[in-house]
């Protein structure tokens, strides 16, 4: 009578990730697609660039076969990405909107021009900019509820100054 010992196989933890995962080495088990060892084989190093059930399978490879089985699951986020727009040309003192349109999944935390981060869940995003002189207005940080990601495009302000308001006082009596 030969008694063989089931295999432990490997456990991972859930796992959620940006853009990809790139699975671990396992120190008892291969990984799989299906249940039972079945489906696309993987292998430590490989990327993941979907969301999946991943299975852990490990046998003995002898009769009988002793098998053991874990799953797990890989979510595969998107990094979120931010437009800005709103090219514009205002008088000094006044106010123009900016317009950010965002991917990803809210709420987006995001920097103009290395500013203080703002939040927000709206999508596109209007921010009133009063510039003091001609600006150019970029997405200097972005991140979503996931993954942390990037800005494009920009917003070119032009300030006119406005001309001083020149009073003329005549005294009374006097010609010009």
């Amino acid at each position: 009578i030969t008694i063989n010992t089931t295999p432990v196989a490997d456990d991972p933890a859930d796992v959620s990730a940006c853009d990809s995962y790139t699975l671990p080495a396992l120190t008892v088990g291969n990984y799989f697609s299906g249940t039972g060892g079945t489906g696309t084989a993987y292998s430590a190093g490989n990327n993941i660039t979907s969301s999946m059930t991943m299975y852990v399978y490990a046998e003995t490879g002898t009769t009988p076969n002793c098998t053991d089985e874990n799953s797990f699951t890989i979510t595969i986020n998107s990094s979120p990405t931010a437009t800005i727009s709103g090219d514009a040309s205002i008088c000094s003192g006044n106010s123009t909107n900016l317009t950010l349109n965002f991917t990803g999944t809210a709420p987006w935390t995001y920097s103009i021009n290395g500013g203080a981060p703002a939040s927000t869940s709206n999508n596109p995003e209007t921010v009133s900019v009063s510039p003091v002189s001609n600006t150019v207005y970029t997405i200097t940080s972005l991140s979503d509820a996931n993954c942390t990601g990037s800005g494009s495009g920009s917003a070119t302000v032009n300030v006119s100054l406005v001309a001083p308001d020149f009073v003329t006082s005549f005294q009374a009596g006097q010609t010009s």
